[in-house]
């Protein structure tokens, strides 16, 4: 599953459960490898189901705003290990922008969630890396 192109905005405030946020993670994944495929010509230019975009290049959605709220029952590093992934990773070489769905955020509320020190700590790394931009 996919969403529209421009569609640029999300938020989730307290409906999210762990199997949600999985399938989340892996939309975000397939809709980076589709961008990704799209940037270099390759031949993923697809809509959905296999239908081609008969030459009309449609990027994936490119995310400014993503809000996973009062969730605090997402307690897995694991999960937001993944998550934090999508945006960017520390101490690797420099990621291709279709390969980091969430690359393109500006604002990020994850208010609510519990998440830690550890986790939070992770986040703030990633965010504040030149790996990252």
């Amino acid at each position: 599953g996919s969403l529209p192109p421009w569609i640029s905005d999300l938020t989730f405030d307290n409906v999210l459960i762990e199997r949600s946020v999985i399938a989340l993670v892996k939309i975000l994944e397939t809709m980076g490898k589709l961008s990704e495929g799209q940037e270099t010509g390759g031949s993923s230019r697809m809509l959905h189901k296999g239908a081609p975009t008969s030459g009309v290049e449609q990027k994936q959605g490119s995310f400014h705003f993503l809000g996973i709220r009062n969730s605090p029952g997402l307690k897995s590093k694991g999960l937001w290990n993944s998550f934090i992934d999508l945006i960017g990773r520390v101490g690797r070489p420099k990621m291709h922008p279709g390969l980091r769905p969430l690359g393109s955020l500006r604002c990020l509320d994850l208010s609510g969630n519990d998440l830690g020190d550890e986790i939070c700590a992770k986040l703030l790394d990633v965010i504040h890396s030149r790996e990252s931009r």
